[in-house]
């Protein structure tokens, strides 16, 4: 996990990662990171939050680019990590 993350005592859903006192994530991007971490692909994401597939695939880069994440299962490994679900 990159340094100066920490998880609030929240649910996934209802919290959100933070860097130095300032929400990391997004409620959006906490949401598809949630349906990653059952293992939904891109178009089940889409689907299920109401968006296109690039608008997921949008989201993704931006979640990587946040956590320092690489790929989809680094997120998911570093998001059980997080705690908190």
């Amino acid at each position: 996990m990159p340094e100066n993350l920490c998880w609030p005592t929240l649910s996934l859903t209802m919290g959100a990662l933070v860097k130095k006192g300032e929400l990391l994530l997004s409620r959006r991007q906490l949401e598809l990171v949630q349906l990653l971490r059952l293992g939904l692909r891109n178009r089940d994401i889409a689907e299920k939050l109401g968006v296109t597939e690039g608008t997921v695939k949008s989201y993704l880069h931006a979640v990587f680019k946040k956590t320092g994440a690489s790929n989809r299962t680094e997120l998911a490994l570093r998001a059980s990590e997080w705690g908190g679900d």
